[in-house]
């Protein structure tokens, strides 16, 4: 179906209208709406704090007993596993301290630290 130039402007010209006027319609009926609620803020809500995880790494002798830990942090926060790295979700996973910390390198760290794993969330 084929539509003619005066048929085009038509449909333009009405269009504008509506939408033009529908602005001036909704302020209008804008004015009469109840002003919004005005709430005090929650005194028992927590302020300023700032929630960590520590963990101690010396802990895991073995990456098996991480991978365990990352497992059973997958199933508590219901983390899907599609099967596929590239579309896996990055919850908790495992790198090396100078990927982790980069700003807290120094050269007196011992050998050990800088090749473990860590966790990160």
């Amino acid at each position: 179906m084929s539509i003619s130039r005066r048929g085009f402007l038509k449909i333009a010209g009405v269009s504008a209208i509506a939408g033009l006027g529908g602005t001036a319609v909704f302020s209008y009926l804008g004015k009469n709406s109840p002003d919004a609620i005005q709430t005090s803020p929650n005194t028992d809500a927590l302020t300023g704090k700032r929630w960590a995880m520590i963990i101690d790494m010396n802990k895991f002798k073995l990456k098996e007993n991480i991978k365990k830990v990352i497992d059973a942090c997958h199933r508590a926060h219901n983390v899907p596993n599609f099967g596929n790295p590239k579309d896996e979700i990055k919850w908790i996973w495992i790198d090396t301290f100078e990927h982790s910390f980069p700003e807290h390198k120094h050269k007196y760290m011992s050998e050990e630290m800088m090749h473990k794993p860590f966790l990160l969330l």
